[in-house]
């Protein structure tokens, strides 16, 4: 939950389209915050970094990575105790009516209307997309003027046009858009999930409400989410305990049974491998940035 103090006033002007923000990865100063604009978000020579994105945590992995962020997302990052001191972190804030509904509904810009309708939940770009981003904005860098707008129109319909990237905050947390024709099967699938999570659930009780074999149904998962549906029910019960922990004052062992686990210890386990964190030690996270 967002309080007041943790919401950011950037140096950006009403009169400005955008502006680059550049931090080294571990200043203590860039705790969780939130502000009124869009926002591409850039990790440079950050691989041991954990970036929290609204409800979900992100561990970086990878010496880039790249996410968009729609306007109010509480979000952070931190690092672990041997991180390269080198990483860097780079924003790009831009306005929230720099690309109005007069211009976006054009057919030119179809795949950048897309883009802002799916980041509304807060996006993470593919590896390669983030690679590609750093060149744009190292030279967004050294150009605030009419160039860089052209130069921030060019990447955002860049990575618009991959035809896949990880939705972080929607309803199923996990869910990775694609093109392929099975909308109406993979909202079917996921809302049960999404309303079980909780439940005792197994892929084999899935595949008769589902009416398919356990083959088919894991086959399916994996086509379209890209993980196996273990992979998706633990991300999904993290992602919750997760939000608990950031909103509620409830004890980590009500948490835990709350979110679908059944002990604390495997909860404690499966928390620090998707996050890098213990939920203690995520819970004294969220209380030092609410005092910083």
């Amino acid at each position: 939950m967002k309080n007041l103090n943790q919401k950011r006033f950037l140096p950006i002007e009403e009169a400005d389209a955008f502006i680059v923000l550049r931090h080294a990865i571990n200043d203590p100063a860039q705790r969780l915050h939130y502000h009124d604009y869009w926002e591409l978000l850039l990790f440079q020579n950050s691989e041991t970094a954990t970036c929290i994105i609204g409800n979900s945590i992100t561990k970086i992995n990878h010496d880039t990575a790249l996410f968009l962020l729609p306007p109010g997302t509480l979000h952070g990052w931190c690092t672990g105790h041997n991180s390269s001191s080198t990483g860097l972190v780079k924003q790009v804030i831009f306005q929230q009516d720099l690309f109005g509904d007069c211009m976006l509904n054009k057919n030119q810009f179809f795949h950048i209307r897309k883009l802002f309708q799916a980041g509304i939940n807060s996006i993470r770009f593919s590896n390669n997309s983030a690679q590609n981003a750093l060149a744009a904005i190292q030279l967004l860098e050294k150009e605030n003027d009419f160039k860089g707008l052209l130069i921030l129109l060019k990447l955002l319909s860049t990575v618009s046009l991959q035809k896949q990237w990880e939705i972080l905050n929607d309803n199923s947390e996990t869910m990775i858009q694609n093109l392929q024709n099975n909308t109406n099967q993979v909202n079917k699938v996921m809302d049960y999930l999404n309303t079980h999570f909780k439940e005792e659930i197994s892929l084999k009780k899935m595949s008769c409400i589902m009416n398919m074999s356990e083959a088919t149904l894991a086959r399916f998962f994996k086509m379209q989410t890209g993980k196996c549906f273990t992979d998706l029910l633990i991300e999904k019960r993290i992602s919750y305990a997760t939000k608990l922990l950031i909103e509620s004052n409830d004890p980590i062992h009500e948490i835990a049974y709350q979110s679908g686990f059944n002990q604390v210890t495997h909860f404690n386990r499966l928390f620090k491998a998707h996050t890098g964190f213990s939920p203690k030690m995520y819970k004294q996270f969220l209380l030092s940035s609410k005092t910083a």
